[in-house]
């Protein structure tokens, strides 16, 4: 399928650099924030295990963020989705993810996806949780995210590790490692994430368990990567 060209970010400034003074350093502070005309493309890839059953799942997506007084929404459009469940293509309804972010950015509400998935945590495993303050390389840093009953989520536990700068083909970034879980339930994940200062991700490989399926009835565990598209 051929892709439209879509501006990624904001500025080409922000796609190519951060500035010489910040890249490199040994300490970073990421700052999430949008702008007005934000866009960027990911490829996703699932490989996803629950009971003696696989699937994989591949993906092509364009982010963009629509600002409020109160947050912003972040919208997640599939250009292409496909989906093979035990050696068969198969294609249940989908529509794009609309996760509405507080001034915090934290989640406050999410919908859409693939039918029959658990649409929060299957976007969490491919989300980065940003730090409050500035980290310094090879220290790791823990804080706990309360629960939110609206979203159906428990207390989420994080630790972070700020391994450096790095960079995925033309775009810079940092990178971290993060391993999270839910108190109360079965879903974790691990891995790393290489993302902008402000918060945009690059790359991220991640192990994941406990992702709910409802539709399988049952918790999933695998892998996930994603890598922004040049």
């Amino acid at each position: 399928m051929t892709m439209a060209p879509i501006k990624y970010f904001s500025t080409v400034a922000v796609l190519l650099s951060v500035s010489a003074i910040s890249f490199g350093q040994d300490h970073v502070k990421i700052e999430p924030k949008w702008e007005k005309d934000f866009k960027a493309k990911l490829t996703h890839k699932f490989d996803i295990e629950l009971d003696q059953h696989k699937a994989k799942i591949d993906a092509q997506t364009v982010w963009s963020a629509t600002m409020a007084e109160d947050g912003y929404t972040l919208t997640i459009h599939h250009d292409a989705l496909t989906i093979v469940a035990d050696e068969n293509e198969v294609t249940p309804p989908y529509e794009d993810y609309k996760v509405v972010f507080d001034k915090k950015s934290s989640v406050s509400s999410i919908s859409g996806g693939i039918n029959g998935s658990n649409a929060l945590r299957m976007f969490l495993v491919g989300h980065f949780f940003a730090p409050a303050n500035d980290v310094k390389k090879d220290e790791a840093v823990k804080w706990e995210l309360p629960p939110n009953t609206k979203i159906e989520l428990g207390t989420l536990k994080i630790q972070t590790t700020f391994l450096g700068s790095a960079e995925v083909g033309k775009f810079k970034g940092y990178k971290f490692k993060q391993v999270v879980s839910e108190e109360g339930g079965e879903f974790a994940t691990e891995g790393t994430y290489t993302v902008t200062a402000d918060g945009h991700l690059l790359k991220a490989e991640v192990t994941f368990k406990g992702m709910p399926i409802p539709d399988a009835g049952g918790d999933a565990k695998g892998k996930f990567t994603a890598t922004v598209v040049e």
